[in-house]
């Protein structure tokens, strides 16, 4: 769908607009820019990617996904840190690499939201697929809530009901 690669790529370039203005400084640094073109130029590769990855391998992917985005979870309830710079315990550092697993959650629990809704698809009114549903998503928002991590909780809910 070219056309909503191009809208992508007109709003990764707005966001590196946005970027650059929010992080000017005097003496001209190009740090946070970079960094974010890099990023930008990763999602880009990953999308490219994308197009060739097997709906079916998608789906077999789902419930390690869920199961992995628990156990971070879990893990960043045990071992977080950055309270003090950030004001929550929402990164984990594993060797070099600080991360934050709640954004890593977010893909997680789309895949298996996704995987779940299609195979329950002709029971999603029923009450217990509903309470099923709930109890499944309820698990890691809370376990983001605990951290305390509000707003990536927030997109998480807000996530969950436009896919439901």
């Amino acid at each position: 769908d070219w056309v909503l690669f191009l809208v992508t790529l007109l709003l990764c370039g707005l966001g590196l607009v946005a970027v650059r203005s929010a992080t000017y400084r005097q003496d001209h640094s190009l740090s946070p820019i970079l960094t974010q073109m890099i990023a930008t130029g990763l999602g880009i590769v990953v999308i490219f990617l994308f197009q060739w990855v097997d709906i079916d391998a998608l789906r077999k992917l789902a419930i390690p996904a869920y199961l992995l985005t628990l156990f971070l979870l879990v893990a960043t309830l045990l071992f977080g840190f950055g309270r003090e710079q950030w004001g929550a315990d929402s990164w984990l550092k594993i060797g070099p690499v600080i991360f934050q697993p709640a954004e890593i959650a977010k893909l997680g629990i789309i895949f298996f939201l996704a995987w779940l809704l299609e195979r329950y698809r002709h029971r999603l009114n029923q009450p217990t697929t509903v309470l099923l549903l709930a109890a499944m998503m309820a698990v890691p928002v809370l376990l983001i809530l605990k951290q305390p991590d509000l707003g990536t909780a927030a997109t998480l809910i807000f996530l969950i009901a436009m896919m439901i």
